[in-house]
């Protein structure tokens, strides 16, 4: 999903990103495996749009699969 930059410029600026508008992956780009915690709770504790959910669950699901090849978590797929 695209999300719009208006969403993602928003975003940024409530989570102190270092955003310049030109990234093509936003949530790959601003992955950050010691600030998964803060992107959950931002989710939880502000009202937020749909578009803005989206775009922040991105975030936080990147964040969270760069946590786990940082610390070479096994998945068991069974």
């Amino acid at each position: 999903m695209i999300q719009k930059k208006e969403t993602i410029a928003t975003l940024s600026k409530k989570l102190s990103l270092h955003y310049i508008g030109r990234e093509q992956d936003w949530d790959i780009e601003m992955v950050d495996s010691n600030r998964k915690n803060e992107f959950i709770d931002l989710y939880h504790q502000y009202d937020l749009g749909f578009e803005e959910k989206v775009a922040l669950m991105s975030l936080i699901t990147a964040s969270y699969d760069d946590f786990l090849n940082e610390n070479n978590v096994e998945i068991d797929y069974t």
